[in-house]
């Protein structure tokens, strides 16, 4: 393998003659016998989690923003710091429904066959 590297790198000539019947054949196999692959797609979030994360961040946004009215005067760090944690968790909520979306079954096509795709867990 290396001495092949060293002839590639020093004679790029003589590198292309003995790829050349690689290079050929790579190129007459070309897309007829390769497999599309497809992309998984996933299906939609469940809209609990969904929800949940948009009202939570939208709450803590709330908090932050009026914090000064909440407080009453008082200390509004720690209001802020309730309207950070808050929108902070209904972040990572929505995070783990976007995680946790089901993948739909996915179909490749090739040459003269297909195959259906699907992840199974119990």
């Amino acid at each position: 393998m290396v001495f092949l590297g060293l002839t590639l790198t020093a004679s790029p000539a003589l590198g292309q003659e003995i790829l050349a019947p690689a290079i050929e054949a790579a190129h007459r196999l070309g897309p007829t016998n390769a497999v599309q692959q497809s992309q998984t797609q996933k299906g939609p979030m469940n809209r609990g989690w969904f929800w949940t994360g948009v009202s939570l961040v939208a709450a803590g946004g709330f908090f932050a923003a009026y914090a000064n009215e909440i407080a009453y005067g008082g200390d509004t760090k720690a209001v802020r710091l309730l309207g950070a944690v808050v929108a902070g968790t209904g972040a990572g909520l929505f995070g783990i429904g976007v995680a946790r979306r089901p993948t739909l079954p996915e179909v490749t096509f090739g040459p003269s066959k297909f195959a259906v795709h699907k992840r199974f867990t119990f």
